[in-house]
């Protein structure tokens, strides 16, 4: 049930509104696994401020008092984002409200709203949404206000912090904290080796961007030799892009050689970093790119794009390649494995440079941002 709204605020105590809609995400994305993991660090890290988690479906919240589930009545979707959420966190009197993607109320006029930045080019990271000329349009509606009435705003890396200077211009001035994404506390090095039966490991799922088809083709140019050790082995977050990459290796000619998990776990998935050769991950458009830092911390050598915050997050513990060739990804993965020396040095520079984040640290950071707003 949810719990009543507290309508006063003694001892300092803030009183914090997230807008907490991307934890009700059905598949594994970005958006779900930020707002996941800074909500449950926030609980860890504070016992003393209150926040109020607003959603239009059930979610799973810290089960902790100073947490409060507040549910939008299921009515007409833009009636619940742009009045029904508005009206109730305005009734709660919040001090800060956080939109945790940058996607609300074009009414909602807070006087502390802090707005999360994962990313700038909605082209590249939501091409469905990009498609229908309806949600684009609403996006880009949304988005404009929510920036416009922002207060202060959280990227994720000096990639995004410098998008999102560019694309904000000088209409109005804003504040831009870089709070850099954690790693889950589940990822870690299991320290058994077994070079002979490892796989490069590639993650993909309906964008274009995470440029699966030049992973499948340079692949497809390895010797028979390597292609015979070592297997390639991509996970899909939907059954439909799943069928697309079978299509794809069928077409280059790899199909004995290639396995597709859809949607797995994260217990599976860390172990499929640490049985990996390699983490293959030249994708052409990244916030962030949690995924190269998970696969570090479980001592998984990686091979990622030469540009962007693909290049900023591996921090120089990575192969970097040409993300637009096929020829440049077909050398990284050569050199990685035939080159036992370069495996061990990429992974101890990988888990030294994975040590450097957690989400603890992000929570911290974060809520360092709302007291700045006191």
């Amino acid at each position: 049930m949810t719990q009543k709204l507290l309508l006063s605020n003694e001892n300092n105590i803030m009183k914090i509104g997230i807008d907490a809609t991307p934890l009700a995400i059905p598949i594994p994305c970005g958006s779900r696994n930020y707002a996941e993991n800074l909500i449950k660090n926030l609980a860890k890290i504070d016992l003393k401020n209150t926040y109020y988690l607003f959603s239009i479906n059930k979610i799973n919240i810290p089960n902790q008092k100073n947490f409060i589930f507040v549910q939008i009545p299921k009515v007409i979707p833009i009636l619940k984002d742009q009045l029904i959420m508005p009206y109730l966190a305005k009734k709660a009197h919040l001090d800060v409200f956080h939109y945790l993607h940058p996607f609300g109320s074009v009414f909602y006029k807070h006087p502390a709203i802090v707005t999360t930045v994962l990313d700038v080019d909605l082209g590249k990271t939501y091409p469905l949404i990009s498609r229908f000329f309806f949600n684009r349009i609403t996006c880009v509606i949304e988005r404009h206000f929510v920036f416009k009435y922002t207060k202060e705003f959280i990227s994720i890396s000096n990639t995004v912090r410098n998008e999102l200077r560019n694309f904000i211009g000088h209409k109005y001035y804003k504040i831009i904290k870089n709070v850099y994404l954690g790693i889950d506390n589940n990822c870690v090095f299991s320290k058994k080796l077994n070079t002979s039966k490892k796989y490069f490991l590639a993650m993909a799922d309906f964008a274009s961007r995470k440029n699966i088809r030049t992973i499948i083709n340079a692949y497809a140019l390895l010797p028979n030799e390597i292609r015979r050790k070592h297997s390639l082995r991509i996970i899909s977050s939907t059954l439909s892009s799943a069928k697309k990459f079978q299509q794809l290796s069928k077409d280059a000619n790899i199909t004995p050689n290639t396995k597709i998990s859809v949607n797995v776990s994260k217990s599976r998935l860390v172990t499929y970093y640490n049985d990996a050769l390699a983490f293959v991950y030249p994708s052409l458009y990244e916030g962030f790119g949690l995924p190269i830092l998970e696969a570090m911390a479980c001592g998984c050598p990686v091979i990622t794009s030469n540009y962007g915050a693909m290049k900023e997050v591996s921090g120089g513990a990575a192969i970097l390649v040409n993300p637009l060739s096929v020829k440049s990804l077909f050398e990284g993965m050569t050199k990685i494995a035939t080159d036992i020396k370069l495996q061990n040095a990429l992974r101890e520079k990988g888990l030294k440079r994975a040590s450097l984040f957690s989400w603890e640290k992000t929570a911290r950071e974060t809520l360092s941002v709302y007291k700045s707003l006191q």
